[in-house]
C-alpha cells in the first residue's frame, strides 16, 4: 500500500508505482507500458521528465526488474497505477479517446520501434583503426561479449550473432567487471597461451581517456596522442584502442 518500502532485485515484478529511494545498477523492462524493449536505468534523484517513460526515478507496477536492485517507496497501487489506469479505461463505457479510436483502424503506419523495425541491432562490420574490416576486432569484441557475466545488451547479442561461427577454444575467462552507468564500460580479463589481456568495450570517451596506444593494420602500435590515431580510435574502442564493430537497427 502507499507508503510501504519495497526491496526489488533482478527477476522481480514491480508490484506498484513508486519512487526510487536507492539503486544498485537497477534496470527495468518497461515494454508493457512504452513498447520499447531495451532496459531502462533507474536511479534516485530529482527528475523533470515530461513523460513516465523518461522518469528514471520512478518504477511502475507490472514492469520487471532485469538487473541490479532497487529500494522503492510505494505511491500508488491497483487501479491507481499507470497500468491500472489503462486497464480501467479499456473496461469503462465512456466514449473512446482519439488514442483509443486508433484501435478501430484497419491499417496503421508508424515508425515506432517494434513495428517497422525489429528493435534488434545487427552488426554490419568490424573495422580496425584504419577503417578497414579486421577479424581481430571481431575476435576481441566476441571475447568480451561471450565472457562477461552481467546482463547482455542488444549490442552483445549482435556481436555474438555475427561471430557465431568464430571459435575461441584457446581463450579462458579469468574475471570481469560488468557494465554499469557510472563506469559505462565492460571489462573482461581473459587468457590465451599464458598471456592475459584486459578487453574493454564501452562509451568512446571512457575508453579513449584510458587508452595510450592504437594498433595499426600491420600489428604495430603507435601512441594514441598521434592525431591520426586519435581520430581513427574515436569510435568506441574495444579490446584496447581499436575501433568496434559497427551496428545498425534491422528493418523488419
Amino acid at each position: 500500500m502507499p507508503g510501504d518500502i519495497v526491496e526489488l532485485a533482478a527477476g522481480d515484478l514491480v508490484p506498484a508505482d513508486g519512487i526510487v529511494l536507492a539503486s544498485h545498477a537497477a534496470h527495468t523492462n518497461e515494454s508493457l507500458l512504452t513498447g520499447e524493449p531495451y532496459p531502462v536505468e533507474k536511479r534516485p534523484g530529482p527528475c523533470s521528465a515530461k513523460y513516465p517513460a523518461e522518469a528514471y526515478n520512478a518504477l511502475f507496477g507490472g514492469t520487471a526488474m532485469v538487473s541490479g536492485g532497487a529500494t522503492m517507496l510505494v505511491v500508488a497501487t491497483g487501479a491507481g497505477t499507470r497500468f491500472g489506469g489503462i486497464a480501467a479505461a479499456l473496461q469503462s463505457d465512456r466514449p473512446p479517446t482519439p488514442f483509443e479510436r486508433l484501435g478501430a483502424m484497419d491499417v496503421l503506419c508508424t515508425d515506432k520501434t517494434g513495428t517497422l523495425t525489429e528493435a534488434r541491432i545487427t552488426l554490419v562490420d568490424h573495422q580496425g583503426s584504419d577503417g578497414v574490416e579486421r577479424p581481430r576486432v571481431l575476435e576481441l569484441a566476441a571475447i568480451n561479449a561471450r565472457f562477461e557475466t552481467g546482463i547482455r545488451s542488444p549490442l552483445d547479442d549482435a556481436i555474438l550473432d555475427h561471430a557465431r561461427e568464430l571459435k575461441l577454444p584457446d581463450w579462458r575467462r579469468i574475471a570481469d567487471v560488468p557494465f554499469d552507468f557510472e563506469r559505462r564500460r565492460v571489462s573482461v580479463l581473459a587468457e590465451r597461451d599464458g598471456a592475459r589481456s584486459l578487453i574493454v568495450k564501452g562509451a568512446p570517451e571512457q575508453i579513449i581517456e584510458r587508452g595510450t596506444a592504437v594498433e595499426a593494420a600491420d600489428g604495430s602500435v603507435r601512441p594514441l596522442e598521434d592525431r591520426g590515431s586519435r581520430q581513427a580510435a574515436s569510435p568506441l574502442p574495444c579490446g584496447g584502442p581499436c575501433a568496434p564493430p559497427r551496428a545498425t537497427r534491422s528493418p523488419s
